[in-house]
């Protein structure tokens, strides 16, 4: 019987701790990050001009995700999100 109780209480704190790390950043707040990194460098004209790009921006990211796993997407994105300029985010890239 304790026994049992410890692997419930095993399981339940991994749970709690792959929640509490979370599964990254969602495609859209990725997508977001891009269009907002955009409109800061190129103007709100530019971003609007893109608007149907958005979409097909999220449809990739997911796409990305499912095909990266969830641990390595939210690796891959967390210096974007960090990212103030797309020169930041060019220096993500030569990171690896």
């Amino acid at each position: 019987m304790m026994t049992q109780m410890k692997r419930m209480s095993m399981a339940l704190l991994a749970m709690v701790a792959l929640a509490a790390t979370g599964c990254g950043p969602s495609p859209d707040a990725v997508c977001d990050k891009m269009f907002s990194l955009a409109e800061a460098e190129l103007g709100a004209a530019a971003v609007k001009a893109a608007v149907g790009e958005k979409s097909e921006c999220v449809k990739n990211e997911a796409r990305r995700k499912e095909m990266q796993g969830f641990i390595k997407y939210k690796d891959n994105n967390e210096c974007l999100m960090n990212a103030s300029s797309w020169t930041a985010v060019k220096a993500c890239g030569e990171k690896k």
